[in-house]
C-alpha cells in the first residue's frame, strides 16, 4: 500500500497523525500530486527548568527526564563552597546522553586543605540531547568536608507527534 513519491517512514507518520485505518481507509491517491505532506521542523517546546543542592558526599537527583517525550539539555550551572577541612573532594553534574553514555558535563575539582568557593556555566550552542528516562545528578565525592553544592539547568521537551 504505497503511494509514489513519499518513502515509509514519512507514510506510516502521515497515517498515525491522521489516524488513517488501512483495513477500512482507502488512502487518497492524489496524496503526493495535489496533497503536500508537512512535518513540523520545531515541534512544541515546553520549558523546564530545576535547581537543587547536595551536602557532604550524598548525590542528588535534580531530574528525571521524561520516558515518552525528547528533551534537551541548553544550559548548566554549578556551584560549589568548602572548608579548608576537605582532603579531597570532586563536584560534578552528571547526564546520560541519548547515545546511553553517562557524562560528568561540569565538574568542579577541589583544592586539597584550601578554603574554596567556584562556581561555573555551560550554554550549548547546539542542545544536548539526553537520553529517555535518564537522570540529571549533582554527585559530590569527598573524604572530610563541610561542603555546600548547588546545580541547576535548563533545557527543553519536544512534543512528538
Amino acid at each position: 500500500m504505497g503511494i509514489p513519491g513519499l518513502n515509509k517512514e514519512v507514510l506510516d507518520r502521515i497515517i498515525r497523525t491522521l489516524g488513517i485505518q488501512s483495513a477500512v481507509d482507502k488512502l487518497p491517491t492524489e496524496l503526493v500530486t495535489t496533497i503536500q505532506p508537512v512535518i513540523i521542523a520545531n515541534p512544541k517546546r515546553i520549558i523546564d527548568i530545576s535547581h537543587n543542592g547536595a551536602t557532604g558526599t550524598t548525590s542528588s537527583i535534580l531530574y528525571t527526564t521524561p520516558t515518552s517525550r525528547d528533551f534537551y539539555l541548553t544550559n548548566c550551572n554549578l556551584a560549589v563552597i568548602k572548608d579548608a577541612s576537605s582532603t579531597s573532594i570532586s563536584t560534578a553534574l552528571v547526564v546520560t546522553l541519548a547515545s546511553g553514555m553517562e557524562a560528568a558535563i561540569l565538574n568542579i575539582p577541589g583544592i586539597t586543605l584550601t578554603a574554596q568557593d567556584k562556581g561555573i556555566t555551560q550554554n550549548f550552542s547546539t542542545p544536548m540531547k539526553l537520553k529517555k528516562g535518564s537522570t540529571i545528578r549533582l554527585t559530590n565525592t569527598s573524604a572530610v568536608a563541610t561542603i555546600r553544592a548547588e546545580g541547576g539547568f535548563q533545557g527543553y521537551m519536544v512534543d512528538i507527534l
